[in-house]
């Protein structure tokens, strides 16, 4: 069996390391699509947190703490206050805006 260089063994360390974040990733409660955003609503260690896309896929703020998205967007976040959570028959929750 052939020994592996110290280069290769660095290498291989940095690409796992990198992959990290991907695996750390907070778990997704839930998406909420309005008529101008989509939001993805992640569970975080200190409560949720949202990331705000535009309809057409544009990343416009990530990772907004409850406060922050009611300063930038005060529409949206009351509607996400508003929205309802439901088990379906599948035993998954939904998020429903009366919309």
């Amino acid at each position: 069996m052939r020994r592996s260089s110290p280069w290769t063994t660095l290498f291989l360390i940095v690409a796992c390391l990198a992959c990290l974040p991907a695996w750390a990733a907070d778990p997704v409660i839930g998406h909420l699509q309005t008529r101008h955003f989509r939001v993805t609503i992640s569970e975080g260690a200190n409560g949720p947190h949202y990331t705000v896309q535009s309809t057409d896929g544009r990343q416009l703020a990530e990772q907004l703490r409850p406060d922050e998205l009611a300063a930038r967007w005060p529409e949206l976040h009351q509607t996400i206050q508003s929205a309802l959570a439901a088990d379906t028959d599948q035993g998954q929750c939904i998020l429903w805006a009366g919309m």
